[in-house]
């Protein structure tokens, strides 16, 4: 994805957080949206997918530093029921396109399971710029 990002910079990525995982895998969602608020969302996803631990919070709070979040700030974001709401969207959003796990994109209207390497990504991609609305 960041390859073909790089290449093709008028493309638009829009990420869905899916908690897909457990109790962890929700904190790290709420984390993640709560880092969007300081302008750091790309930065703590970045730490996040590379991650060897659990993202308890003991590890969370650690990495959200490591990347110059305020904790406390980040903290009492995750605690907003706004955050909650999004999240349960998201997985709505899901259940109604059949996406039972992740990685999952939305190219156009193509739905693809799991992860892809960059050739068929870029050309999922020009295949949808061509479909009538396609861009």
């Amino acid at each position: 994805m960041d390859q073909m990002l790089r290449r093709q910079r008028d493309v638009r990525v829009v990420m869905k957080d899916l908690p897909i995982l457990g109790p962890n895998s929700v904190l790290a969602s709420r984390a993640l949206l709560a880092a969007q608020r300081q302008g750091k969302y790309v930065e703590l996803y970045d730490v996040l997918m590379k991650l060897r631990d659990d993202p308890a919070e003991p590890v969370l709070k650690r990495e959200a530093e490591r990347v110059g979040l305020d904790w406390s700030r980040l903290r009492r974001d995750m605690d907003d029921p706004g955050l909650q709401a999004r999240i349960q969207g998201n997985l709505q959003l899901a259940q109604q396109l059949r996406i039972e796990g992740t990685p999952a994109l939305l190219i156009g209207d193509t739905l693809v399971p799991g992860a892809i390497d960059l050739a068929t990504l870029e050309r999922l991609v020009a295949e949808a710029r061509v479909r009538p609305g396609g861009g």
